[in-house]
């Protein structure tokens, strides 16, 4: 692996003083020692921090110094990997700096590796970027998204997925109550819609920039919730960044809960296959003279529409027993695959049996 060589000594080109007078994105020259003093930083880091370039330069405030207590721990193991496995430039997560009056401030870092003839890291050269008011604005985001049936995700090739808090609540979990990952989001898929579902992905992932297809198309299936239950997804996203090689580096877009549309939506489609069904019948019973074996084809046709273990036909009484009507059973049909010891060999029911048993299935008391 070829490694950058960059002179030690920083040579400050006229301009750039003028250039990072304003703006958000600071560069910085750390040594490579103990809490990475800095040995350059840009004028605009007074704007920004409110400490002066000569706060740093002079050792006063070490970059650590300023680093939110909890993240320099993962800041600190980021630099150690990249340098471990001697890469040129690296990108940190998101990481939290403190200001000169207490404020906190979200950056974006990006650093290259410098090396010396030997081979000895001995800089780093990077920028910083204040990404405070974006961050909170992804934020806000996710407190909107939380109290919806949305959920967003965000997928980079080497940073993984990254599901909003809103996401777990969809599926019944506390927030980051597990470490995402594609593995993990294919384990939850129902093994009905896996390969589709992986097929649709990674067609979406060899696409080039100038397909059109790079919005890709809404992807419905089913995903497991924390109880066990499954909710129907509408999945929708974009392919967001390219590499340099152009394969999709990073996607992201939303997941949508449409559990409610799809039960809604086969309710539509079953009460039409029960008109067209009804239909039928009625105009056989009406034009031919009814047999048993069209009250069997009745039940029969019904008991498969709704795939149900058994239908009855029963014929009301003409006269009140006990103020309730009784009826008796004319038909039956029972699926070919009902075990034994289920069959029921129902006979006779009154009126308030029939009422009640409504009255259940409707919900009611």
């Amino acid at each position: 692996m070829s490694n950058l060589h960059i002179p030690i000594k920083y040579k400050e080109t006229p301009d750039s003083g003028t250039i990072f007078q304003f703006g958000n994105v600071i560069v910085v020259r750390w040594r490579n020692e103990k809490d990475f003093p800095i040995e350059y930083i840009t004028p605009n880091c007074t704007s920004v921090l409110g400490y002066t370039p000569e706060d740093f330069m002079s050792g006063c405030i070490k970059y650590m110094d300023i680093v939110y207590k909890y993240d320099k721990s993962r800041v600190t193991n980021e630099v150690k990997s990249a340098c471990d496995t001697q890469k040129t430039t690296f990108e940190h997560q998101y990481y939290r700096l403190i200001d000169k009056n207490g404020g906190i401030l979200w950056v974006k870092d990006n650093t290259s590796i410098i090396y010396d003839s030997n081979n000895k890291i001995t800089h780093f050269l990077g920028y910083v970027v204040d990404m405070t008011e974006p961050f909170h604005d992804k934020e806000m985001l996710n407190l909107s998204l939380l109290w919806s049936n949305i959920g967003y995700w965000d997928w980079h090739h080497e940073n993984g997925i990254y599901y909003s808090s809103s996401w777990y609540k969809l599926l019944g979990y506390d927030d980051k109550e597990f470490q995402p990952s594609m593995e993990v989001f294919y384990s939850m898929i129902h093994p009905e819609d896996k390969l589709r579902v992986k097929k649709e992905i990674d067609e979406c992932l060899n696409l080039l920039p100038e397909n059109p297809k790079c919005n890709f198309n809404d992807i419905e299936f089913r995903i497991r919730c924390k109880d066990g239950r499954y909710k129907w997804i509408l999945s929708r996203g974009n392919i967001v960044e390219f590499g340099e090689d152009l394969n999709p580096t990073r996607m992201a877009g939303i997941h949508v809960d449409i559990t409610e549309k799809k039960r809604y939506i086969r309710s539509l489609e079953l009460y039409n296959k029960i008109l067209i069904l009804s239909n039928k019948h009625t105009t056989n019973l009406i034009h031919y003279t009814p047999s048993w074996e069209m009250l069997f084809n009745v039940v029969k046709d019904f008991g498969e529409l709704l795939d149900v273990d058994r239908v009855f036909i029963f014929e009301k009484s003409k006269e009140l027993v006990n103020d309730s009507y009784i009826f008796s059973q004319l038909c039956k049909w029972e699926t070919p695959d009902l075990p034994k010891e289920y069959e029921d060999e129902l006979q006779i029911v009154n009126s308030k049996d029939i009422s009640d048993l409504c009255n259940l299935l409707n919900g009611e008391d």
